[in-house]
């Protein structure tokens, strides 16, 4: 709890009293304490913004208590958030050793790129084979059309043996 208002000091001088705030023109002087601070020479008493009346010791160690537990509370938050970036960070270390470092990936990449150029040249020898295949393919036409050329040939010379006029 923040309380932000006008502090007026009353010091107590016989019959008068002297108000700092109305001496005084800086707006800073006016926010100095919460609440209403009344000074006499034996009892300092501080005026809470709700009307209550409490002595400035008391008042002063109730601002304390607050302070020492809002740090406490802070400190349990930035415990847990802490926690929490240590399991984070754990979790990241745990992903990072699944990676492939350097010197390993090169390994890995100048084998992949022997394989590569071997199946590259099966590839080739396959294309070839193919090729010479196909070659035979049409070796066998040509020897099938030779033959058939060859038999024609001979049947016209029987032909022409055979047929005397």
């Amino acid at each position: 709890m923040q309380y932000e208002f006008a502090v007026l000091v009353a010091v107590g001088y016989g019959d008068r009293s002297y108000r700092e705030s109305d001496n005084q023109q800086s707006p800073v002087s006016k926010r100095v304490l919460p609440g209403i601070l009344e000074r006499k020479m034996s009892n300092p008493i501080v005026t809470l913004e709700n009307g209550n009346r409490v002595s400035l010791r008391e008042y002063i160690e109730k601002q304390f208590e607050l302070l020492e537990r809002s740090i406490k509370d802070k400190a349990e938050l930035m415990d847990v958030r802490l926690h929490n970036m240590n399991e984070l960070q754990k979790r990241i270390d745990k992903a990072e050793s699944n990676y492939v470092n350097m010197p390993m990936h090169n390994l890995m990449v100048a084998h992949f790129e022997s394989e590569l150029s071997a199946l590259k040249s099966d590839a080739r020898m396959l294309r070839e084979s193919k090729a010479m295949l196909e070659g035979k393919a049409s070796q066998t036409s040509v020897t099938i059309t030779l033959v058939v050329a060859i038999v024609s040939i001979l049947l016209s010379i029987f032909g022409l043996i055979l047929h005397k006029p």
